[in-house]
């Protein structure tokens, strides 16, 4: 049997349970528009005692976007980017980066969270897009209890060469009222139009793909309520309307308790498998977010849709953790399987943070970029506040030799949890899973393909 990083059971053995009293406040500080999106109806009981004004929005998709537009960005002394070229081809290129910033707050009379705002200049002749590959939140004071979290691209737009996007995260207790940062790892795609030769009938080596992104509409966002310890599982569908849909591209993320704030034992998300049939593409997410006790909970989602013959995916049943792990390298299980658990009798402890490198070999496209679909980080002791949480693939490497037929894909995912004392009786039971998003290059008939 594939080992999981993601099971309990198997963690505990190794460790004897390690299930650190580290929850004790997710402190997230990512901005607010997926403060918007995480809430749900736990954010309006937060809203109402903050006198927001538009609590009922947040309980449709195009409620959540209104909300998300009317956070304030963030101070720009607060905000920093960074981002590098992962795969540089003549007809796709590929970016991969972390942006941060501060909110003094994450609701008041008039918004929810806050937002950055983001750009980047393409190539000539080339469209693009971003996603959202990871989150990471932290309460600037102390750690607190959570009522919500969550993180979100959104506003996505091409003007001219210009890719535009705004960007934000939440993470609150039920006042509303503590400073936090955060941070949203993100991956820009970018590939070469598809300009027919003017001489008919000569067809020249292009990329095929499109991206259909979520707007103000509410198209593109999802809203679940009435989720709990024994139901975890939403469905979602989106019908393009007219390209047949080929992949899916996580944008943005929320959830909150439905009653209050509380410390947090577990949260998982797992954004699920697609199935494509005509020009619908449909897909079920599990969720997990718990304290010690079984209570009711929300989650939401925006997701970008992909369309054209050069996209593909692929998710792996098992990859290598090269580094990492006491046993590395060891063949891993790259499928979550998000099972809730509640409090360990004993704790031994252990870290409160986690980077593991993995590597995928044998990828059959032209080029392949890694996409976090699911994680959980979760205590492996006690429920806890929270101080600082999240999960994130912090840096990747696309390795296709010329003339070969499959490449390797090496990746990095960094995962942690922890309340204002890090050094407690605490430990960090996490895992994660990655879906692998293909871009081949069309080439004519009878010609080979290059990269």
């Amino acid at each position: 049997m594939i080992p999981s990083l993601a099971s309990p059971g198997s963690a505990r053995r190794a460790a004897r349970g390690q299930r650190g009293a580290a929850w004790r406040r997710f402190a997230i500080d990512a901005g607010r528009l997926v403060m918007t999106l995480m809430l749900g109806s736990g954010a309006i009981q937060l809203l109402e005692a903050c006198s927001f004004s538009a609590p009922n929005e947040l309980r449709t998709p195009e409620g959540i976007y209104t909300v998300l537009n009317a956070a304030p960005y963030a101070n720009p002394e607060t905000v920093h980017d960074d981002h590098w070229r992962v795969i540089d081809a003549p007809k796709l290129k590929v970016d991969h980066g972390m942006q941060c910033g501060t909110a003094m707050r994450a609701v008041s009379e008039d918004y929810i969270g806050a937002r950055v705002g983001n750009s980047m200049i393409l190539p000539d002749g080339f469209n693009g897009t971003v996603f959202l590959n990871g989150w990471f939140l932290k309460y600037n004071n102390d750690d607190h209890d959570v009522a919500g979290l969550g993180s979100v691209i959104f506003n996505i737009g091409q003007i001219g060469p210009k890719l535009v996007w705004d960007a934000g995260s939440v993470i609150s207790d039920r006042d509303g009222d503590d400073v936090y940062t955060f941070c949203y790892q993100y991956t820009v795609l970018a590939w070469a139009k598809n300009i027919q030769s003017p001489v008919v009938g000569v067809q020249k080596p292009h990329v095929d793909m499109a991206a259909i992104w979520p707007n103000s509409s509410g198209r593109g966002i999802f809203v679940d309520q009435g989720l709990n310890g024994s139901k975890i599982r939403t469905r979602q569908k989106f019908d393009t309307g007219g390209p047949l849909p080929a992949a899916r591209l996580l944008n943005g993320f929320g959830v909150g308790f439905e009653d209050d704030d509380h410390n947090l034992l577990q949260f998982g998300f797992d954004l699920g498998k697609a199935r494509i049939a005509n020009k619908k593409i449909n897909w079920t997410t599990d969720v997990i977010l718990k304290d010690n006790s079984k209570r009711d909970y929300y989650a939401s989602q925006i997701d970008t849709i992909l369309t054209g013959q050069s996209v593909k995916t692929m998710k792996p049943s098992a990859v290598l953790l090269a580094e990492g792990h006491p046993q590395s390298p060891v063949m891993i299980d790259n499928e979550l399987r998000l099972r809730s658990y509640g409090p360990a009798n004993a704790c031994i402890g252990s870290e409160t943070s986690h980077v593991y490198s993995f590597t995928i070999t044998g990828v059959p496209f032209t080029w392949a970029v890694p996409m976090l679909t699911g994680w959980q980080v979760g205590q492996d002791c006690d429920d806890e506040n929270v101080k600082k949480a999240g999960a994130w693939i912090e840096d990747f490497f696309w390795d296709r030799p010329p003339g070969a037929s499959t490449g390797t894909l090496h990746y990095t995912v960094r995962t942690i949890l922890e309340d204002e004392d890090p050094t407690g009786v605490e430990g960090l039971l996490d895992g994660m899973q990655v879906e692998v998003l293909g871009i081949n290059l069309l080439e004519p008939p009878g010609k080979v393909e290059t990269n």
